[in-house]
């Protein structure tokens, strides 16, 4: 089964450092096959065995404990759990110049539609759209200073999501697809 573990808060300003060319290297080390990493903030790619989402996201934190004395949260999406979240999202969607798009993925516990009712808006500013396992966060770059969704860091709801720019999440989605293929 392939997997995509999103490491949250790893690389940020200095903290939680952690080398991905290691981080893969650890992942073979404990059995994980395949592995891939994406840039470096934390998204690893790999097949193991199927396993449910809670049970390898716990191995995971332990293996990023034990290996790099760091205690960091894990989010775990199957492929398949994957694929259904990038239907809910409309193709054109990019990080660009003129757009900035975020992905808030979230974590079991708060991964419902009304988690837009606790992310911070502003009316005409902010524009947020669930689809399963996120809230995208979609707004014109020369109104981003204005948004309000900086102040979501401030908030509880923050600890139970991890946020990825939409290309980032969609280069993911293509590393999972060409491990899935069997290439």
């Amino acid at each position: 089964m392939i997997y995509a573990a999103l490491l949250r808060g790893i690389n940020v300003g200095g903290r939680n450092k952690i080398n991905m060319r290691d981080l893969k290297l650890s992942f073979e080390q404990h059995g994980f096959k395949s592995v891939k990493t994406y840039i470096n903030s934390g998204n690893i790619i790999f097949e193991t065995r199927e396993m449910k989402n809670k049970a390898l996201e716990k191995q995971i934190c332990n293996l990023i404990n034990n290996d790099f004395k760091l205690n960091i949260d894990v989010l775990i999406r199957s492929y398949d759990q994957y694929r259904e979240m990038m239907t809910g999202m409309p193709a054109v969607l990019r990080n660009d110049d003129k757009t900035k798009c975020d992905v808030l993925l979230l974590y079991d516990e708060i991964d419902a539609p009304t988690i837009i009712n606790e992310i911070p808006y502003k009316e005409g500013i902010d524009n947020y759209k669930y689809i399963n396992g996120a809230v995208l966060s979609i707004l014109d770059r020369k109104n981003q200073s204005k948004s309000s969704l900086i102040k979501l860091t401030g908030l509880d709801i923050y600890k139970k999501m991890t946020v990825r720019n939409i290309n980032t999440v969609k280069k993911i989605f293509e590393i999972m697809e060409y491990l899935s293929n069997g290439s």
